[in-house]
């Protein structure tokens, strides 16, 4: 299966995902065979390999169309998703160049309507016209949600206060979170 979508590179994404290695197992810093092996990106070994928002949203964007180029091909070719299957939920909608803000959520469904309302963003409550200007990926693995929430700052919020309030009323419970990006 081509794991790049039309118009991709396969080097660019073998380029984040060395650069995810660099950083996850040499601290960061470049060794020589990420320098042989990508000169242009002007590291020597023993440089820190930076990651700033400019490459991040970058790394972001194109992983984000490999993902979809995936999912796009495995759906044709298995047309049925096994239930509580990892999905992107907002189709083919690709995350802006500059988002406002974004966030990852992860919490535990208490109740088998929250995994209908969040799992498969079914608009209910008053701030669900939020959910139609947000990008969000979600994988559900039976017992936790996972979300990547992208859109802006406003937009976020609202659906953030609407998980709040499901938590409060107990049909959820909060695990974690934090900011990607916050906005300016």
């Amino acid at each position: 299966m081509d794991i790049v979508a039309p118009g991709q590179k396969l080097a660019s994404i073998e380029e984040i995902h060395d650069r995810r290695n660099i950083h996850v197992h040499r601290s960061g810093f470049a060794d020589e065979q990420y320098q042989h092996r990508y000169p242009k990106a002007g590291f020597a070994a023993g440089d820190f390999l930076v990651v700033d928002e400019e490459y991040f949203l970058d790394a972001l964007r194109q992983l984000d169309a490999s993902a979809l180029h995936i999912k796009q091909l495995l759906e044709k070719a298995h047309p049925t998703p096994p239930h509580e299957a990892r999905r992107y939920n907002k189709g083919s909608l690709h995350l802006p160049s500059e988002p406002e803000s974004l966030q990852f959520v992860s919490f535990r469904s208490l109740s088998p309507g929250a995994v209908s309302k969040y799992f498969n963003l079914e608009k209910q409550g008053a701030d669900q016209n939020a959910i139609d200007n947000l990008v969000v990926w979600t994988s559900h693995d039976g017992n936790t949600i996972r979300m990547i929430i992208g859109g802006n700052a406003n937009d976020v919020r609202l659906f953030r206060r609407d998980l709040h309030l499901a938590a409060k009323r107990g049909e959820v419970e909060s695990i974690s979170s934090f900011k990607i990006k916050r906005p300016n």
